[in-house]
């Protein structure tokens, strides 16, 4: 160990490791990280009745997260919030009440659901870079007489490039 630690080159590095067979020591089957107190729970579910509530910041979803506004009103904000990879299925139910859900531009996002009685502001398909493709989150919306809005906005204390800015600005007077 304290000649890997004195090692000045690469090279000396390599030297070092020359002589181990590839994957000595390393476990076959994969060993799932331990829980702790900021990694979520298989299920989640977040309520407002005749009251308002919020989710913004650095939080956990779980995989699946339901989220419900009965003649109360709710955020979801996904700007900092860290998904794990794969897909997060997030239910929306608001009835006599309102949901706003704040995702950012680089995330894979599927929106589907429907309302009666009241809006559903969706963007039925709001693909991410292809880097980003690992993490998907999927809002299934349930609205009646209540509105639920999907929002895709830049993640706090970033900036689009100005050429965006125009483009976004282009299409909005398309429509």
């Amino acid at each position: 160990m304290d000649r890997a630690v004195r090692a000045a080159t690469l090279a000396e590095l390599e030297a070092l490791v020359a002589d181990l067979q590839p994957g000595a020591g390393a476990s076959k089957t994969p060993v799932p990280a331990p829980m702790g107190p900021d990694r979520p729970k298989s299920s989640r579910l977040t309520i407002a009745v005749l009251s308002g509530m919020q989710r913004k910041g650095r939080w956990f979803p779980a995989r699946r997260h339901r989220a419900v506004a009965f003649m109360g009103g709710g955020r979801l904000d996904f700007r900092e919030a860290e998904l794990q990879a794969g897909t997060t299925d997030v239910y929306v139910y608001a009835v006599w009440g309102g949901m706003q859900v704040i995702v950012p531009p680089d995330l894979d996002l599927e929106v589907d659901g429907w309302a009666i009685a009241g809006g559903l502001n969706e963007i039925s398909s709001h693909p991410g870079p292809l880097e980003a493709q690992c993490q998907r989150l999927r809002i299934h919306a349930r609205v009646l007489m209540g509105g639920v809005e999907v929002k895709v906005r830049e993640r706090k204390g970033e900036e689009p490039p100005n050429e965006l800015l125009q483009q976004r600005k282009a299409r909005k007077r398309l429509r």
